[in-house]
């Protein structure tokens, strides 16, 4: 194998140039300039993220993604947890599981030289993917097997046509429920509900997009007389903080939308009210314009085929300790 170098990209071009041998791999996963923009030069709080490209001789082999944090985040993850956002080889390149293998080993070491001791392949905050796509289980399966890498569970994107979605025939309807979006003036009650329920991760995004204008727009209540009792949050293509579940509008174009997370309160689950609220809010997307719907990173397959999603992407959850 000839020699491997690699260099931290430091600068935008750098960084595109990994990014545009991604999308060469991964046609059905191509990242718009635009995320790139969002999920890596404006990360969340407390996240680092590097990027790291790989060369043989003067051209460009492999390119690798990986974050870790400052400090712990509360209820979420503390500073011994990192990430391998994205790694990605050259399609032509004859000796890729070598180069697979080499830049798989200066991430590793690079975390662990920040004092991480726990890696997840995808599932990192603002993440591109759940895990690793099936479209790389061939080339690249076998070899994070090989590394130490444990096999978690199989995620998944669903997706819908909404056109045709029919809230009388799908979803019972409540009387007392109903469905408000949430914007700066009422950004407390968004907090407040997380902090209570859902205090790890979905908390910790909301309050980072809570700080770019126009990103509280995206989430809505679920509220039970006039209480607060549920959250959901969208993403389109104009929305102003992009949601992973809109990561791939080049392969559906703009007039499809996304949502996830949600969740309901403990104290109000098992009534089929997450169904009503998902309903409603598919009934709002459609009458904006909104064609089809993208539900990512989920193992509910069953739960969201009740409202016609199915299968659109598969991701394996792959973790190692260190």
């Amino acid at each position: 194998m000839k020699k491997m170098r690699n260099k931290i990209a430091s600068t935008k071009s750098e960084i595109m140039k990994g990014i545009e041998l991604w999308n060469k791999e991964n046609p059905e996963f191509e990242i718009r300039e635009r995320l790139v923009e969002q999920n890596i030069f404006s990360p969340f709080a407390n996240i680092n993220v590097v990027c790291i490209n790989f060369y043989m001789k003067n051209e460009i082999s492999a390119f690798g993604i990986i974050k870790y944090l400052d400090k712990e985040i509360k209820n979420y993850v503390d500073k011994t947890q990192g990430w391998i956002s994205l790694l990605a080889v050259d399609p032509d390149c004859k000796e890729k599981k070598e180069v697979i293998v080499n830049s798989l080993k200066i991430l590793e070491e690079f975390l662990v030289m920040k004092g991480v001791k726990n890696i997840r392949f995808g599932g990192d905050p603002q993440n591109f993917l759940a895990g690793l796509p099936s479209s790389s289980w061939n080339d690249y399966l076998g070899i994070f097997k090989e590394m130490g890498y444990k096999k978690g569970v199989i995620e998944f994107d669903l997706k819908r046509n909404i056109k045709k979605f029919d809230f009388q025939r799908n979803i019972k309807e409540y009387k007392s429920l109903s469905i408000e979006r949430v914007y700066k003036t009422n950004e407390d009650k968004l907090y407040d509900f997380l902090e209570k329920n859902f205090p790890g991760r979905w908390f910790f995004e909301a309050k980072n997009i809570g700080h770019i204008p126009g990103g509280l727009r995206d989430y809505w209540f679920l509220k039970y007389n006039k209480k607060v009792v549920g959250f959901a949050r969208t993403n389109t293509i104009d929305s102003t903080y992009k949601g992973p579940n809109i990561n791939w509008v080049t392969e559906l174009g703009d007039k499809y939308c996304g949502l996830g997370p949600l969740g309901i309160a403990n104290d109000y689950r098992n009534k089929g009210w997450g169904l009503f609220m998902i309903a409603e809010i598919i009934k709002e997307l459609k009458n904006e314009g909104y064609k089809e719907m993208v539900i990512d990173w989920t193992t509910l397959v069953d739960y969201y085929k009740k409202l016609g999603f199915g299968i659109y992407k598969k991701y394996l959850t792959l973790e190692k300790k260190v």
